[in-house]
């Protein structure tokens, strides 16, 4: 009797409309089913449609189950958006599913954080957690082979940077990158150069490498680079002056920025996220008062830090003017936080 059922597609159908007349849960009518004629017999997805059209007047079996949908289905769209959202080993992996997925992927490559860190003699760049090494211990080495693989990566539109980490010895190690690069990039989002010495060149050298990282700045799109943090070596000697990259549309039209190189007040206002130290590391109690006014005017502000050295009794000074009677203190949208090192603001959500 079981072979009959199983031998005929409307017989199935019959038993699937008998179980479901009998008025039990769906989940039960199925198992008394497979009770009745295997588990093999439908599936629960199948026999779940059946009882669906029964529940709405439909006996009849002249329809066919719904086909099911696989991966492949989602519209080009979604999938770009999950592509956006992996990492480089989940890409790889989508990749390799289909004709229709690498297309997908080929669109758009998302790299999260790629770092290059150029010494004397030897360069790693890492991509993701994907790492090269370039040494030469003999100390004849060339940074091309790395920029080899770097520059194209970076030079290619539809690669988007999150964020691309530069650490170097000497601001020398950026000539390569800067002639190498033969259009503003726009696919850059955050750019974080960093010096691994103890030391930063000054006088006519100060120059020459403060205009090398002037001109490697200006390779990226203005308003494309949206966070920018510049991290020189702590020295006895001067600093690069802000007044170098301040006129820069780069600077102009990023949002946040993280510095140690001393900056004027005004020359850093229109960041909505902001580490800096200040210039003469001091400001006036009317500059205070006027910047937490300002900030709580501000659209989109998150975050300010402005690196001083104040007398206890300049704070005191500030504190009174601003009518409040102790540090932290809550302001309206902002959290204000003033003490000797440091002038901080903070947006409240």
């Amino acid at each position: 009797m079981k072979e009959h059922f199983l031998t005929n597609q409307n017989h199935l159908l019959i038993a699937a409309r008998y179980e479901f007349l009998r008025g039990f849960p769906i989940t039960k009518a199925y198992k008394n089913f497979c009770e009745a004629l295997g588990d093999d017999a439908m599936s629960y997805k199948d026999f779940d449609f059946w009882c669906f059209r029964f529940s709405n007047g439909n006996f009849g079996f002249n329809a066919d189950p719904p086909k099911t949908a696989e991966l492949f289905d989602i519209p080009d769209f979604v999938l770009q958006k999950i592509a956006e959202k992996c990492d480089v080993d989940a890409r790889c992996a989508l990749w390799n599913s289909s004709n229709k997925c690498r297309r997908i992927v080929k669109k758009v490559r998302v790299v999260s954080h790629c770092q290059i860190i150029i010494k004397a003699n030897s360069t790693k760049l890492t991509i993701d957690g994907n790492t090269f090494n370039y040494n030469d211990p003999e100390g004849r080495y060339d940074v091309t082979d790395a920029l080899k693989k770097l520059l194209p990566a970076l030079k290619d539109p539809s690669n988007h940077f999150k964020k691309l980490s530069i650490q170097i010895e000497t601001a020398l190690s950026l000539s390569p990158m800067t002639s190498g690069l033969e259009a503003k990039l726009a696919n850059v989002e955050s750019l974080e150069l960093e010096f691994i010495t103890r030391w930063f060149r000054y006088g006519d050298e100060e120059t020459r490498e403060t205009n090398i990282i002037k001109r490697f700045i200006e390779n990226f799109a203005p308003g494309s680079l949206q966070n920018i943090h510049l991290n020189f070596p702590n020295t006895r000697h001067s600093l690069p002056h802000f007044s170098h990259f301040a006129g820069l549309e780069q600077w102009k039209q990023a949002k946040r920025l993280e510095t140690n190189m001393p900056c004027s007040i005004e020359s850093v206002l229109h960041f909505v996220s902001l580490e800096v130290k200040l210039i003469d590391n001091n400001i006036k109690t009317k500059e205070a008062i006027n910047l937490k006014n300002y900030y709580m005017n501000m659209p989109n502000f998150e975050f300010c830090r402005m690196r001083t050295s104040l007398w206890d009794r300049k704070v005191r000074t500030i504190r009174r003017a601003m009518k409040v009677k102790k540090f932290p203190v809550v302001d309206g949208s902002i959290e204000i936080n003033i003490t000797p090192s440091s002038l901080g603001f903070k947006k409240i959500l």
